[in-house]
């Protein structure tokens, strides 16, 4: 399998605000999404940060840290080689 872009990212945060702004007013994204402790916000190829507040940042998701994700050819067919026998994945 061969990543070849990425295509989100999620990140959760104490400091919602100040993390939109960052990435909206230094970083140049545009802001597609804003609610409370939640944004989406796009970079010029389409790729998404979503930024998650205090109420949001708490997700199981994120036990371990931001939440990236890669654009994939053939994910399917990959899968079946790395799912354990009796599994759903």
């Amino acid at each position: 399998m061969k990543a070849f872009r990425l295509d989100r990212l999620g990140i959760p945060t104490e400091r919602f605000e100040p993390t939109v702004a960052f990435f909206r007013d230094v970083m140049g994204l545009e802001v597609e999404r804003l609610e409370e402790d939640f944004a989406i916000l796009c970079l010029l190829g389409g790729e998404v940060v979503e930024v998650f507040g205090p109420s949001r940042a708490r997700q199981e998701q994120f036990a371990t840290g931001p939440v990236v994700g890669f654009r994939v050819e053939e994910v399917r067919g990959r899968a079946r080689r790395w799912r354990p026998r009796g599994s759903s994945l």
